[in-house]
């Protein structure tokens, strides 16, 4: 007598892991022969139901405090809140300040705090491009975020003019999962039921919240650092395509066409005291225009293209403007650029 047994499975897809409420079915078949008669059986079906995992992630993006000035409205930290659930879900958002001196592991960098910001606001990065834009980035919670996708969130804080260089401010992100659209959830209370959806709190610790609360946090600081370096882009000139006439833009007199001349000008200036290191500005060309060879200058001073440091430290290379300035010592003048292109 020969015996095969057959498992009966459906075949799933992992990707974002099962839905809640997908029915898996498995049942086991048989097929013998006694003498000459083949045969076969097959048991019952097993039914169960997927529940619902709730999990989720917040983590600080950068490893390091954002750089602020003693005043500063407005300052932004930012966040990734991650889905690593088997549901879209939703999430709300709580930005507070952190109390005393918390740690992560104990280690640098958020583990002193010794002043406070104030109006801590928690909002979502509405298009995903990664920059707070006051205008756009209004929601303060998340309505839908579906398995194994990631939002960005910002803090938003104002930094008092009262703090002095080197003082740290840490401030904690917490979300909370929802259902989709904001309703709150509930885990599920009763033991586990076969084709009965159960809601699952699997989330670990975070570093206030404690595991299987459907919450997790991650703390962000800002540090007040008095040596800042701020950039600045203008159209100084165009040149019309037809002429040798110089168009000053300032005045609304520009003809910006097919063929004109853009002079473009960047300006490095500094503030504070100290040394800035590895100072580095690139500029990618702007779509349909065409950069107009050797026409970069720093501070007046007429630079080349070629990549041929220590000679102007300047360079036009893959569709990219790169001047390299290296380390500055501050009070600075400031580094004036300008570069000409044409538009297409």
């Amino acid at each position: 007598m020969w015996v095969v047994l057959f498992l009966v499975l459906p075949q799933m897809a992992w990707a974002g892991g099962t839905p809640s409420g997908q029915v898996i079915a498995n049942r086991v078949s048989v097929g013998y022969v006694i003498g000459n008669i083949a045969d076969s059986r097959s048991s019952n079906t097993i039914l169960f139901a997927v529940d619902k995992k709730i999990n989720l992630l917040v983590t600080e993006t950068t490893g390091a405090p954002t750089l602020v000035v003693a005043g500063q409205p407005a300052a932004v930290t930012t966040f990734h809140i991650t889905n690593l659930g088997n549901d879209p879900q939703g999430y709300s958002l709580s930005a507070t300040q952190a109390n005393g001196n918390p740690s992560i592991n104990g280690v640098a960098p958020f583990d002193t705090n010794n002043f406070n910001g104030a109006g801590w606001v928690a909002y979502v990065d509405a298009n995903n491009d990664g920059i707070y834009e006051p205008l756009i980035d209004t929601a303060t919670s998340i309505s839908s975020l579906n398995p194994d996708a990631t939002k960005t969130v910002f803090i938003v804080s104002d930094i008092p003019s009262s703090v002095t260089s080197g003082q740290q401010s840490v401030v904690r992100l917490t979300a909370t999962t929802t259902a989709v659209g904001g309703a709150a959830l509930t885990a599920s209370s009763s033991a586990d039921t076969l084709l009965i959806v159960d809601t699952v709190f699997a989330d670990a610790a975070g570093p206030v919240d404690i595991a299987h609360d459907a919450k997790h946090s991650a703390y962000a600081a800002y540090l007040i650092n008095d040596l800042t370096v701020t950039l600045s882009k203008t159209i100084v000139s165009v040149q019309p395509a037809s002429g040798p006439v110089v168009l000053n833009p300032a005045s609304g007199d520009t003809v910006l066409r097919p063929g004109s001349i853009i002079t473009y000008q960047i300006v490095a200036s500094f503030a504070g005291t100290g040394t800035v290191n590895n100072l580095v500005i690139t500029d990618p060309i702007p779509a349909n225009t065409t950069y107009v060879p050797q026409s970069i200058t720093v501070n007046g001073i007429a630079q080349t293209d070629a990549a041929d440091t220590p000679t102007d430290n300047t360079e036009f290379i893959g569709n990219t403007i790169t001047i390299t300035r290296g380390t500055v010592t501050v009070p600075a003048t400031n580094v004036v650029i300008q570069f000409q292109a044409t538009i297409n």
